[in-house]
C-alpha cells in the first residue's frame, strides 16, 4: 500500500513524474528482499529521482511481511 505522493513526484532529467508504472517495476524487482533493504532501495530510488527538487506530497509506503 502507497500514498500517490511517492510516484508522482517530479524530478529526472525532464522534471516529470517518476510515475506509476516505475513504482510497480521497482516493487516487483525488490519483493524478495528483506523490508530494510526494500526501504533502502525505495529511498534511494525516490531521492535519486527527486534530486535538488523540493518534495511535493507527503509520501507513505505500508508493507507486510509474513
Amino acid at each position: 500500500l502507497c500514498t500517490k505522493g511517492y510516484w508522482i513526484q517530479n524530478g529526472g532529467h525532464e522534471f516529470r513524474p517518476l510515475g506509476l508504472k516505475t513504482f510497480e517495476k521497482t516493487i516487483t524487482s525488490i519483493h524478495k528482499q528483506s523490508m530494510s533493504d526494500q526501504k533502502v532501495i525505495l529511498s534511494k530510488v525516490f531521492n535519486e529521482w527527486m534530486g535538488s527538487n523540493e518534495q511535493e506530497a507527503d509520501v507513505l509506503i505500508f508493507g507486510i511481511s509474513f
